[in-house]
């Protein structure tokens, strides 16, 4: 599913906003595209067989693999946009919105993921860190430690920010999970990482801030084994 958003951000290169809408409206009527109204938003979507079909197309046309790059750095400039929006008025329409692209998401994320370049290392840590506010707002835990393990399993050899904060993520999941030992070690490699950049108290004060959750999560279950 996307919005017109998406198909311009992605496809539109070259066209303008007008014979982008006629083109969409055209494949609409061929039945090619489902037009879905949710809420105030116009989306579309293709069946599944169709999908694959335009898939195979674009791989014979040697264009499959800048289609899927373009929709990957557009998904994670949306997922960015929602971080820095996330504390405001907005932030309702920006669940409502990542609820909607979650197929989208994940398609960005197996992208991501799946290059071993330091660009594409970071920018599977990127994407992974952004999205935990949204991960957690919808208690989707499990998924999210499985993105950010596969983000954090490939280093650089520099030391990153973004690093640090795919840690932080990583830790709070793991706390929220349950998993404190898990959580140690994610704010142990973080703590190893700030002591490099001294100057970044914003990566500074999050890494402290996963540990003080940890050590939280750790005296409350501390007391109720004491007293239960």
């Amino acid at each position: 599913m996307f919005e017109l958003n998406d198909a311009n951000g992605i496809c539109g290169l070259g066209m303008s906003p007008e014979d982008l809408l006629d083109a969409l409206a055209s494949l609409v009527d061929k039945s090619i595209l489902i037009r879905e109204e949710s809420g105030t938003a116009v989306c579309f979507r293709m069946l599944e067989t169709l999908r694959e079909y335009g898939r195979e197309k674009a791989v014979e046309a040697a264009e499959f693999a800048d289609l899927r790059r373009r929709h990957h750095d557009w998904y994670q400039r949306l997922v960015v946009e929602a971080e820095a929006e996330w504390i405001s008025a907005y932030q309702l329409e920006w669940i409502t919105r990542l609820e909607h692209e979650t197929s989208n998401l994940r398609e960005a994320l197996e992208f991501s993921v799946a290059g071993d370049d330091d660009a594409a290392i970071e920018s599977s840590l990127t994407m992974t860190a952004t999205l935990l506010l949204f991960w957690l707002t919808r208690g989707r835990f499990n998924e999210g430690h499985n993105w950010l393990g596969h983000a954090l399993a490939r280093k650089t050899g520099d030391s990153t920010a973004e690093r640090a904060k795919a840690l932080y993520a990583a830790s709070v999941l793991a706390e929220v999970q349950g998993d404190l030992s898990v959580a140690a070690d994610f704010v142990a490699e973080g703590e190893a990482l700030v002591a490099q950049m001294p100057g970044d108290k914003v990566t500074h004060a999050r890494i402290a801030h996963a540990d003080a959750l940890r050590d939280l999560q750790w005296r409350s279950s501390s007391r109720m084994l004491a007293f239960g």
